[in-house]
């Protein structure tokens, strides 16, 4: 009996699965015009660093981008965005793993600091023209394209649910929500619940059929 407890067990491969996989069914039910898809796969980073050191300028030459150094905007290049959370830090994020050790060594002489946080977040694509409507029942962020487009990058709340979101396309038709990770059943609830208003009916006249009180009055 010791000798089969002892005995090595062959486990089947990991899987990643991110904290809005079992939501990814509903998600391809939504109405026309509005898509969601969660990408539990990129690489986040904290990063913080004095913007005017040495360390800065380090990490700028190694990720291709420079650090925003204005509120509520990113940078981006190759794959990675670069987003402004405070005087002196950011969230680089990434869709290919990136050298930490090369970054925390970038920045160490100045002090600075770099964190895997990959895990904290789980991230959630909203794209199609329907994305601002949706948005607009739970969001306070001005989504017009005169103010919303690619590099804005805004800590705000959708349906009490603090995220943070990058413009994709100017308008807000193509978004991504970073939320953490153990709110994000939440935020794909209410994304769900929302998207019901915007499902046409099949009673529901279009603007070129005339209602009934039309035809009974003709």
């Amino acid at each position: 009996m010791t000798a089969e407890l002892l005995r090595p067990t062959t486990l089947p491969p990991l899987t990643l699965r991110g904290p809005l996989a079992a939501w990814a069914t509903a998600f391809a039910g939504l109405p026309p015009g509005l898509a969601a898809e969660e990408d539990a796969t990129l690489q986040q980073l904290g990063l913080r660093v004095e913007p005017t050191s040495p360390g800065a300028r380090a990490v700028e030459a190694l990720l291709g981008a420079p650090l925003p150094t204005t509120a509520s905007t990113s940078t981006a290049a190759d794959g990675v965005d670069v987003v402004w959370l405070g005087p002196d830090e950011w969230l680089v994020v990434s869709r290919a793993p990136l050298g930490v050790a090369a970054l925390r060594e970038a920045v160490a002489a100045s002090g600075g600091t770099v964190v895997d946080v990959s895990a904290q977040r789980t991230t959630l694509r909203l794209r199609g023209e329907h994305v601002p409507d949706l948005l607009a029942g739970g969001c306070p962020v001005d989504l017009h394209p005169s103010v919303f487009g690619p590099g804005t990058a805004v800590q705000t709340s959708v349906a009490q649910i603090g995220v943070l979101l990058l413009a994709r396309a100017p308008g807000g038709t193509d978004v991504t929500l970073l939320v953490r990770s153990s709110f994000a059943g939440a935020l794909a609830d209410w994304v769900l619940d929302a998207a019901v208003e915007l499902t046409p009916t099949p009673d529901e006249p279009t603007t070129d059929e005339p209602t009934t009180d039309e035809q009974e009055r003709a």
